[in-house]
């Protein structure tokens, strides 16, 4: 049943978050929406309208185009939403399985011939079952305390660059199988998000430590490898500041001035050939002091930085501490903050 209820152009704008002028567009341009008309000729927009003008909203957020869209019924603009997040969740377990043996990796080669904290492969696979079976239980708090025997058990750093991959490469494969139900998978995630975020904030940098931002450029989503990212950048010393998911370009830029940051950490997962992406990257590039470090990591990093006519065009001392620079996995973040650090510490 159609809602009665109709609203002015400002309320519009509230519930959507879209400008006037871009409301005013989409109507007179596209045809998206067709308010009715006061004698006075005012918008009134009705709550259907309303939810019509969030949808293409969403749709135009991950990479359409006004003119695509403009004209398809509510129930397309829905499935075009429910299909992307299709692909994003399957890109999403791919990432999670690149970021397994990315950790395996950094942790052989941080760890030197070490033997793994509390019993390697063997406890790491058992805390996996506990936090899997934890998520399917009723009691939302299971998760987080199976998080913390974790921690106990393997160490902190274990814990951030190895078993939460791992964790989390587990839950989307079981999600993508219909092994796990969505809401399910959202507790999951939000409890290891919530966990991340608390080790960030536990970390207290020294005094005159250098400074790092860490956010996700416009349109991405996916917090989990940025905070895996901003929770290394603390433990090695590093006085870091989270910005989270979908941060405009011109933010990012205001935090590295306002925060005095020699680091800007930034993660894409999805998709490889955002051309916006691209734009926004060359624009931070330019914005920010060029003694500031643009490091990248995630899935689709590599696109973006190391393919010809790219962001890489826009590093100003490729390589160097002013360039966009990829981070290909944990190991690698470590070593490229050592030597940023290094070279901005005062000469004796």
């Amino acid at each position: 049943m159609k809602s009665k209820a109709e609203h002015p152009i400002r309320i519009a704008t509230r519930r959507t978050g879209l400008s006037p002028h871009v409301i005013r567009i989409w109507e007179r341009r596209y045809r998206a929406v067709s308010p009715r008309r006061t004698e006075s000729n005012r918008r009134l927009f009705s709550d259907e309208e309303i939810e019509r003008l969030k949808l293409l909203k969403r749709n135009i957020n991950i990479g359409r185009s006004i003119g695509q869209i403009a004209r398809l019924p509510d129930e397309e603009l829905k499935r075009l939403l429910e299909e992307e997040l299709k692909a994003e969740r399957e890109e999403q377990a791919r990432w999670f399985e690149d970021q397994v043996s990315q950790a395996r990796r950094s942790e052989d080669s941080r760890r030197a011939g070490r033997p793994a904290a509390g019993g390697g492969s063997d406890a790491m696979e058992s805390l996996v079952s506990d936090f899997i079976r934890a998520s399917e239980e009723i009691d939302d708090r299971a998760p987080r305390r199976t998080l913390l025997q974790a921690k106990v058990q393997l160490g902190r750093m274990a814990v951030v660059e190895e078993y939460i991959p791992t964790l989390m490469r587990e839950i989307g494969e079981l999600w993508s199988h219909g092994a796990l139900r969505v809401f399910q998978e959202h507790v999951a995630s939000e409890t290891i998000r919530t966990f991340l975020g608390e080790i960030l904030d536990s970390l207290a940098a020294p005094e005159g430590a250098p400074a790092a931002v860490a956010a996700l450029p416009p349109r991405q989503l996916h917090e989990l490898g940025l905070l895996t990212a901003a929770v290394a950048a603390a433990s090695d010393g590093w006085k870091t500041t989270y910005l989270g998911a979908d941060t405009p370009i011109e933010e990012i830029a205001k935090a590295v001035e306002v925060y005095g940051a020699r680091v800007a950490l930034l993660s894409i997962t999805y998709p490889e050939d955002d051309y916006q992406l691209v734009e926004d990257l060359r624009e931070l590039r330019a914005l920010v002091p060029e003694d500031a470090a643009i490091l990248i990591g995630g899935r689709a990093a590599s696109s973006y930085v190391q393919r010809p006519s790219t962001v890489s065009d826009a590093s100003r001392s490729e390589g160097g501490a002013g360039g966009i620079r990829l981070v290909a996995d944990a190991s690698s973040l470590h070593e490229v903050l050592a030597e940023l650090r290094r070279s901005a510490a005062p000469a004796r």
